[in-house]
């Protein structure tokens, strides 16, 4: 597509396609496809390659002074290539002269390359076929539902100014993706040992402005929802490793996808009756159960939120148990329920941690300017995490032992000006703190099973976050951590508001290593 000047639709607008996705395999012409023995699961996966929709090597370039791509509709889904995808693949793409995505600031989505992206319905079926389902049919089910999650490879977006209005803006907005669930970009590809390594790069990104979630790639990023991946009841599951290799189809995942900034702004707004939304960071806004790596953000100037704030992310949280996808607590909970050994739980709640490894954010270049995170809605009720890297870390793990150079230390933010929260700032972190074991989801009677010391040692430290290699670099003349909310302007009666720390604001439960401050 080339001289592209605007595309505008009620719910789906794309520079490419407005939808784009595979659709649900089971009623592919009408057939009841669980319906056929799973022993015929080959066949199955024939059929699911031979309706797969892709893109390989296509180009969406706008006119001189850039194309616009917008929706109408309260939930609309606008992309620089693709509105909605469900399922879909991408690789080898070129957009460029991308001036503007918008969507509603209510619930619309949008993103630099897709709107909103989910993994699609594998099959459909009701609970008397899948009760019968066993561990050794479901792990080739796997090779159904893990060829439907989206998959975005080799990517380069070019955006062009849109003078002091956003480039992106929605009630979800991010750089690459509005809404991303159970994407994988560039992840399976690079760190499959045997394809060749691919990218994606997002130059010439000014200013994301989302409602409640921004950031500069990607608004909001959660796992896909497990137990209904496929509209499967996994209830015949008896193995974790059969459980862990389920829920790993179903996280968010992205490598070696790097953004460019332009004097950078990212901003939510937050919904006022609502004050917990409104999460921004200068990569990722709200991250659930995500990975990332080897993915920069550079020439960052601000970041702002009510809720949580951050250089790189707004909030990282891992998937739990109780909470691994909106209705995953079901699935997982009948299946914690038969699982004996702790260390066995532990191995499936660490899977579920985020994870960052190898990824910093730096602020701009100039005299006198850097970056500067803030996060304060203005009024009494509000939340406010701020950090320099994260606004609020729920267990997970950081790391960036890959970037540190001549054998120092890794480094997670750089050029850093300014840190200010309402509750909590951080030059890396405002709130960093330990998962809750309760999370593992009442239903599952689990913790009665708490008889080994050493069971219940490795349970506690699948929620403990563990940052290595994070240290936080300042401008020349050095940076400031403000609090500006005290205890009595807090209606939560939180006893640790109003706590600021040049590398973490409040931490309880953390792991800290080969970590420094420099220039506060």
């Amino acid at each position: 597509v080339t001289n592209l000047n605007s595309v505008t639709a009620g719910k789906c607008a794309g520079g490419f396609a407005g939808y784009f996705g595979s659709g649900t395999l089971a009623n592919v012409g009408g057939i009841k496809l669980l319906g056929l023995p799973l022993l015929k699961i080959d066949s199955l996966l024939s059929v699911g390659q031979m309706i797969e929709t892709f893109t390989v090597d296509s180009t969406v370039s706008g006119v001189s002074s850039g194309y616009s791509v917008s929706t109408g509709n309260e939930k609309g889904y606008s992309g620089g290539f693709i509105g909605e995808c469900i399922s879909g693949r991408a690789r080898d793409t070129k957009i460029s002269n991308l001036k503007t995505v918008t969507a509603s600031a209510t619930s619309g989505k949008a993103g630099g390359f897709a709107g909103f992206a989910k993994a699609g319905d594998a099959l459909s079926a009701g609970d008397s076929t899948t009760s019968k389902l066993t561990g050794i049919e479901l792990e080739n089910l796997l090779g159904v539902v893990s060829a439907l999650r989206p998959e975005f490879n080799n990517t380069s977006i070019a955006y062009v100014s849109n003078g002091s209005d956003p480039q992106v803006s929605a009630d979800m907005a991010g750089g690459f993706v509005g809404d991303g669930q159970a994407v994988d970009i560039n992840y399976g590809n690079n760190n499959s040992g045997f394809k060749a390594d691919t990218d994606t790069n997002i130059t010439g990104l000014s200013y994301i402005k989302g409602t409640s979630y921004a950031g500069g790639f990607a608004g909001r990023l959660m796992p896909g929802d497990v137990a209904q991946t496929g509209s499967i009841k996994l209830l015949g599951l008896l193995n974790v490793t059969q459980l862990l290799s389920v829920m790993d189809v179903a996280y968010p995942r992205i490598s070696d996808s790097s953004i460019e900034g332009n004097n950078l702004v990212v901003t939510a707004s937050g919904k006022n009756d609502d004050v917990a939304l409104g999460d921004a960071g200068g990569y990722i806004g709200n991250g659930k159960a995500v990975m990332v790596k080897n993915s920069d953000v550079t020439n960052v100037k601000k970041v702002t939120a009510p809720y949580h704030a951050g250089g790189y992310i707004g909030i990282m949280r891992s998937g739990s148990a109780a909470e691994a996808g909106d209705a995953t607590g079901d699935l997982l909970n009948s299946v914690l329920g038969k699982i004996l050994s702790l260390k066995e739980l532990a191995s499936v709640l660490q899977a579920a941690s985020s994870k960052i490894t190898n990824c910093k954010v730096s602020g701009i270049k100039k005299e006198n300017e850097g970056l500067t995170v803030i996060a304060d809605r203005g009024s009494d009720n509000a939340e406010g995490y701020a950090g320099g890297f994260v606004g609020e870390m729920q267990s997970g793990h950081v790391d960036n032992s890959a970037n540190a150079v001549d054998s120092g230390k890794g480094m997670a933010v750089e050029n850093l000006l300014k840190v200010e929260g309402l509750r909590y700032a951080g030059g890396f972190g405002g709130l960093v703190k330990a998962g809750a074991v309760a999370e593992i989801g009442a239903k599952s009677s689990i913790l009665t099973k708490l008889v080994d010391l050493t069971g219940l040692l490795s349970l506690v430290n699948a929620f403990v976050p563990v940052i290595s290699n994070a240290s936080v670099n300042s401008v020349e003349k050095g940076f400031t951590v403000t609090v500006t909310g005290t205890l009595e302007k807090d209606s939560t009666n939180d006893q640790d508001t109003g706590s600021a720390g040049g590398f973490i604001g409040c931490g309880t439960g953390v792991q800290i290593s080969n970590s420094d401050v420099n220039k506060l």
